[in-house]
Parts: structure tokens; sequence; C-alpha cells
């Protein structure tokens, strides 16, 4: 009896321990528990919701929050130990506001292939602007508007194989000279940099 009991309390103490270095190990069983704890080290947030979530390439995850109504949160991690999620190499994109004196912004975000923004501005259902790569104009992009003032275009490979220069290269695209145009198509907003 007494070694079935010493066998219990140590099996006990295993799964306690274990429980408290998994919770030191920055791995996340979730992407909103990956996006939180973020948010939470880099002392914003929390995401009021999440609008995009999912898992784009090569086991990479891409986390969208959104903070109130002028700022995204975005989060990028790497599955790690099978089912969890964690902080890959290069740090953690993180909070992303609209300036003052604008009403979108967008972000190029390379690992993806894809530009995200946001717009405040509720009359505004879709977005244009240019892509560039130092000063080449490389292509201009349009997007629609979700309700939450969200949008998102993912890039053509043709187009980030035409500036790569050799395969271990970075394109860096920069989404300049927004424009926003209402349900009727009329430009109400532009942005020229």
């Amino acid at each position: 009896m007494k070694r079935k009991r010493q066998i219990i309390i140590q099996i006990i103490l295993i799964a306690i321990f274990g429980l408290l270095l998994f919770d030191r190990s920055r791995l996340y069983r979730t992407p909103q528990e990956f996006l939180r704890a973020n948010e939470k080290g880099l002392h914003y947030g929390p995401s009021d919701k999440i609008l995009l979530e999912g898992e784009y390439t090569d086991g990479y995850l891409l986390v969208i929050g959104k903070i109130g109504d002028d700022a995204l949160s975005i989060g990028e991690g790497k599955r790690k130990l099978l089912f969890f999620w964690g902080m890959p190499g290069g740090g953690f994109t993180g909070y992303r506001p609209i300036s003052e004196d604008k009403a979108v912004m967008a972000e190029y975000l390379e690992r993806f292939h894809m530009v995200v923004g946001l717009t405040n501005n509720k009359d505004i259902e879709e977005v244009e602007f240019k892509l560039f790569v130092g000063r080449d104009h490389a292509a201009t992009e349009r997007a629609r508007v979700d309700e939450d003032g969200f949008f998102m275009v993912r890039l053509d490979d043709g187009l980030i194989e035409k500036y790569k220069e050799s395969e271990n290269d970075y394109v860096w695209f920069y989404p300049l000279e927004i424009k926003g145009f209402d349900k009727d198509g009329n430009l109400i907003y532009e942005e020229l940099t």
C-alpha cells in the first residue's frame, strides 16, 4: 500500500511540475492564446475581435486582432511541438495603429506575401493602393473593406519573383498612395505620400 501511495504522489508531482514548465515554455494551445500572450507581453491590447486567423505558409500562423476602431494587432507564429504555437525567429509584428492625420493604414507582411490594413472611415467600402519596391511602382491593388474596416490582399507569386534577385532575397513592398472609395465608387479619401 505504501508503494502505491508513493507512486501516486510522484505522478501528481510530475504532472504539477510539467504544467508549471509548460506555462513557462511560451507555447500556446490556440492562436487566440498566442496573440493574447504577445499583446500582454508588449503591454497593449487585448484585441476586441479576431479579424483573421490562419496557417498560411510552411506552418506559419497569422492572427490579426482589432483594437478599438483604429489599430490592428498582428501576430505571426509557428507551429511547435506538434499542435502548439510559439514565436518564430524575427519577433512579433505587434501593434499597428492608424496615424492621427489619416483614415487608412496598410502593412505589408513579407512572410505571408500579403497586405493587410484597416480604415476607421465607415463610408469607405473599397481601397486602392500602389505597391512600391524602393522607388519602382510594382503594382496597383484593390481590396474590399469588411464591416470592421479590415482589408487584405494576397500578392501574386509572379509579382514577388519579378523583384527577387536571388532565391534567398527578401522583397519588401510599400503600400503607398492609398485611396478610399464609397459604395457608389466615388473617391472619398486620398493619401498621397
